[in-house]
């Protein structure tokens, strides 16, 4: 027995309704929506609100059959205003679907109703017409009055071409649909104007780049599905055993938590489906009997993280709600470096206990539209709000990644230490992110936790025997996470965090700091100027002098780089310097400070569809070019550290011959080891870290 809500617009307002819902043993149930900020998703009339009531104008820009002429038209709607900005990466997207037995007819559309879309689409329904991809800003039809009283965009009303739909109140909303109902074609939206951490330009660009990489084979992915059901109601891999021999399944409620679910996002899955509590904006994650303190995954997390994988199915209320600002299912898909495609719901969801139909239809060559179009045939009374973000056109490839010779292992085979496990903390909700560092004698380690429902930052300290209780750093209301620390030679105990404190509104993170001297804590100061920048991944690092260095990651400009600030003597921070200026993606930052005090900052790039290892140097005067360790195969998430003879050492992980292992290489004074493994093992060693032991 579960309480869901129900809302109704009525004069601009919204009305809530609590409704108690009975249920025994139905093969569908309702996932219930979820937002931990108690957000509502945005109505029709928020909507219409920003949109120009303009004349309908369509102009065909391009057309391109196949001989001998079949049953493969695609119709490819773009925002006239975006079309010649990304025509380059349209062009070889439509010489993409020639290659694969698609005609296409490309269409530069502004203004008009949803109905003069439909329209166009009729027009060729007889000419052998499959589907259409939908570009950039374009006409949304709306449902009124669903079935838990939410009004959604409706994507249904583009697909069913032959069934009979009409707005009877006349308040722009569809709110009758007769006739043959079943979907007749396959729609897929590719929308990013309302995606704020870079622009629509630029994503979709990067959108079809990728597209066309993974076609041609040059995006290297690991071939397995990650099944992730934290709703149990159907422990099984809903059907996905049909498309890969590899899956990874995870059921029990106490371990599917939000922190591990983004860890396991890091792994590198092909496919990944989802069923989770959700809102247009976050996936929420309880533990055992709907116990709080699972934690939650917000859309903002997202393009920081970077997914490794192409392919999701979210049964997760709302994620595919494009129209609402920075909505996670959008930023699934477009978020480097491999989204392709996304099967979600812009309403509240019933819970699918097996999506076979599609699984299987992908196993035998379909593409996803066909797949999907199969599926949804006989489930879109259920699912009416179920809708594709991304390329319906795209296959899975049965492309294997080629094998790579791996070096030999050069490494100590037996740890020097022996390991003592201390129990940490045992709050009930889910902690992650741990950085760890030393001062007064003390190991101490930060984290980030959502014991008070919004993530906060804490950190505690081991007396010898134990660690003590942890304690708030700074507590603010509006989400602190990811923190970092550093003490520098004067003793101060720093600590940075990337938080919302500044923008209530969720709009923009920014970087924070503290440190902790002669026992108690300074006052919060920013990392850089309040410029409505996303300032995110803090690392720290300092060296024997009164100098502490902070890199992090900044979307500025439309595109994501590295950067770095210091603080000299508990000082204000220094105006952030950029190490990275290119069209590359880059994430994970990390900096350690050699024996000159000088700092090092290494990270991960996306180049040519592969994450490369690379870095800067400061030499005392200025930043030395940026050069690179690694370039081979899928590198994350490297750390560094410097020994007694001034050697810097980084450690990463690296995917290659379907498994990821940890890898090592140092600078010896004048040039850069070949890269070499530390682990070679059938298995996943992932985030490894590196520290100079007592010996050097």
């Amino acid at each position: 027995m579960i309480i869901y809500f129900q809302y109704k617009n009525i004069g601009g307002k919204m009305l809530l309704l609590a409704t108690l819902l009975v249920f025994q043993a139905p093969p569908l149930k309702p996932v219930p929506y979820y937002d931990p900020q108690g957000r509502l998703p945005s109505t029709y009339e928020n909507y219409i609100a920003g949109q120009v009531d303009a004349p309908f104008e369509a102009t065909t820009e391009s057309l391109h059959s196949i001989f001998p002429a079949d049953d493969n038209l695609v119709l490819i709607f773009v925002n006239a205003t975006l079309y010649p900005l990304i025509q380059t990466e349209l062009d070889t997207y439509v010489s993409d679907l020639s290659n694969e037995g698609f005609a296409s007819k490309v269409i530069a559309v502004s203004g008009g109703k949803p109905a003069d879309l439909r329209q166009i689409l009729q027009v060729h329904q007889d000419s052998g017409l499959v589907g259409a991809l939908m570009v950039g800003d374009l006409l949304v039809a709306w449902w009124e009055d669903g079935p838990h009283g939410e009004d959604y965009p409706l994507e249904l009303f583009f697909t069913d071409l032959d069934g009979t739909w009409a707005d009877n109140n006349h308040d722009g909303k569809y709110d009758y649909h007769s006739g043959n109902r079943a979907p007749d074609i396959w729609i897929g939206r590719v929308y990013a104007s309302r995606l704020t951490y870079d622009s629509e330009e630029h994503l979709i660009k990067q959108f079809f780049q990728r597209n066309h990489a993974y076609r041609t084979g040059q995006l290297q992915i690991q071939h397995r599905g990650l099944v992730y059901n934290e709703i149990t109601w159907y422990p099984h891999d809903h059907g996905m055993n049909y498309l890969y021999l590899d899956i990874t399944m995870f059921n029990d409620e106490n371990t599917t938590t939000a922190y591990h679910y983004k860890n396991q996002l890091r792994l590198g899955y092909e496919f990944v489906h989802l069923i989770a509590h959700s809102s247009p904006w976050v996936s929420t994650f309880f533990l055992d009997s709907g116990a709080m303190g699972g934690g939650s995954l917000f859309n903002f997390e997202i393009p920081a993280l970077m997914p490794n994988a192409a392919f999701y199915f979210l049964n997760a209320c709302m994620n595919a709600r494009f129209t609402e600002k920075d909505n996670l299912g959008n930023w699934y898909l477009f978020a480097q470096p491999w989204g392709q495609v996304v099967m979600a719901s812009t309403s509240v969801m019933y819970g699918v206990p097996y999506l076979t139909t599609v699984y299987r239809a992908l196993d035998n060559d379909s593409c996803f539209g066909d797949a999907f179009l199969k599926w949804h045939k006989s489930n879109y009374s259920r699912h009416g709000a179920t809708c594709i973000l991304g390329d319906p056109t795209l296959k899975i490839s049965t492309a294997e990644p080629s094998l790579v010779r791996i070096p030999q292992v050069r490494h100590q085979p037996t740890a020097p230490l022996d390991w003592t496990e201390f129990p940490f903390d045992s709050s009930n909700f889910v902690n992650g992110n741990p950085d760890i560092g030393c001062s007064d004698g003390k190991i101490r380690i930060v984290f980030d936790s959502g014991r008070k429902v919004r993530a906060d930052t804490y950190w505690s300290w081991f007396n010898g025997s134990n660690f003590s209780q942890p304690e708030s750093i700074a507590w603010h209301e509006y989400y602190d996470l990811f923190p970092a620390c550093a003490t520098d030679a004067t003793g101060r105990f720093w600590v940075v965090w990337q938080s919302f404190r500044d923008y209530q509104s969720y709009d923009h993170f920014q970087l924070f700091s503290t440190y902790y001297y002669d026992g108690h804590w300074s006052s919060v100061q920013r990392v850089g100027p309040i410029a409505g920048y996303h300032d995110v991944q803090a690392a720290l690092g300092a060296g024997s002098d009164d100098r502490v260095w902070c890199a992090f990651k900044s979307w500025r400009n439309g595109q994501a780089d590295i950067w770095v600030s210091s603080a000299q003597n508990g000082d204000t921070w220094t105006n952030p310097t950029r190490l990275t200026d290119n069209s590359f993606g880059q994430i994970s930052p990390c900096i350690t400070v050699d024996q000159d005090n000088h700092p090092w900052v290494f990270w991960s790039s996306l180049a040519n569809g592969n994450w490369h290892i690379q870095g800067r140097h400061y030499d005392g005067s200025h930043w030395l070019p940026m050069f690179s360790i690694d370039t081979t195969a899928t590198n994350s998430c490297p750390r560094a550290a410097v020994d007694n003879q001034n050697r810097v050492w980084v450690v990463w992980h690296k995917w290659q011959n379907s498994q990821t292992d940890i890898y090592y290489a140092f600078w010896n004074g004048s040039n850069w080891t070949d890269p070499a493994p530390i682990t070679v093992v059938s298995a996943d060693d992932i985030l490894a870290d590196i520290t100079m032991a007592e010996d050097g």
